[in-house]
């Protein structure tokens, strides 16, 4: 026992165990797992990206040793970038695996070669989804701004422009009021859309308005005198109105569709098998 205590302590002993473990871990981490292919060539048409590069980051044309450094460093990249697949370095990184799987869902889209839609496609489909395209009814409004920040008492001053509008129906409401940032007359916009605006309580107050007629209704922002111009009901508009949009949809279904199906076809390829969380016994297999 008093040998093997005296032998821990020679400085010899602690060389070859930590010498032991550093090629362990060198034939674990360093050695190559996978074949790597040791030719590198940086092109023609990589090196003037290069070059191009430079000289919008420098504001001059490179000089030689700046190019050459620059090349370096792509090849530097490219050696670790193969020495890191040859040794499977991302199997178990998480961010690598997103990045990949999500790269071959692009492939998976590439693949597609999906071909724009035909006149009768598209009519077809615009008439499948009609409802998908029906526009919410929409209200046309004219409105005088009264800004709460700018007046002592607003309410006063809204009164006093209620007033007036009642007297000169003629009167021109741009002359009136506060400057406000989205204008004072607005086309057909839906409720969503006018609430974005003026907010919830004034959008919802002028649906019941009656139309040309004045009412004070109030937002985030101070009193507002509107007036409703016009009201259209919700309502299905032309294909010509929203091809543009029918074609998206129609594309974006056919991407998903032969997607799945590519997916599908990959899938074939695997048998797969789920454990159960009790044990290693599989719970099944599924092709």
């Amino acid at each position: 026992m008093a040998f093997l205590r005296s032998l821990l302590r020679e400085p010899v002993v602690h060389f070859f165990v930590v010498a032991g473990g550093l090629f362990a871990a060198y034939q674990t981490f360093a050695a190559p797992q996978k074949p790597v292919d040791t030719h590198i060539t940086v092109s023609a048409t990589a090196v003037a990206q290069l070059r191009g590069d430079l000289v919008t980051r420098l504001g001059r044309d490179p000089t030689a040793d700046e190019l050459s450094q620059s090349i370096d460093r792509v090849i530097t990249r490219e050696v670790l970038f193969r020495e890191a697949r040859a040794l499977d370095l991302g199997r178990d990184d998480p961010v690598v695996r997103k990045r990949l799987i999500q790269k071959m869902e692009y492939v998976l889209e590439d693949v597609a070669g999906l071909t724009p839609p035909t006149p009768e496609q598209v009519l077809t489909y615009y008439q499948t989804h009609a409802e998908r395209y029906r526009q919410p009814p929409r209200t046309a409004l004219t409105h005088v701004f009264v800004a709460s920040a700018r007046h002592p008492d607003p309410q006063a001053v809204a009164d006093s422009l209620y007033q007036q509008l009642q007297r000169a129906p003629e009167t021109d409401p741009a002359t009136l009021g506060d400057p406000f940032t989205h204008g004072h007359q607005f086309g057909p916009r839906s409720q969503a859309n006018l609430a974005g605006m003026f907010g919830e309580d004034l959008a919802a107050g002028v649906q019941q308005q009656a139309i040309g007629h004045w009412q004070q209704h109030r937002s985030p922002y101070g009193l507002h005198l509107v007036r409703v111009d016009a009201r259209r009901p919700g309502d299905i508009p032309p294909l010509a109105t929203v091809r543009a949009q029918v074609v998206g949809d129609w594309t974006r279904e056919q991407r998903q569709l032969i997607h799945a199906q590519s997916l599908a076809q990959l899938r074939a390829n695997y048998t797969t098998k789920v454990e159960d969380v009790a044990g290693p016994a599989p719970a099944g297999e599924r092709p």
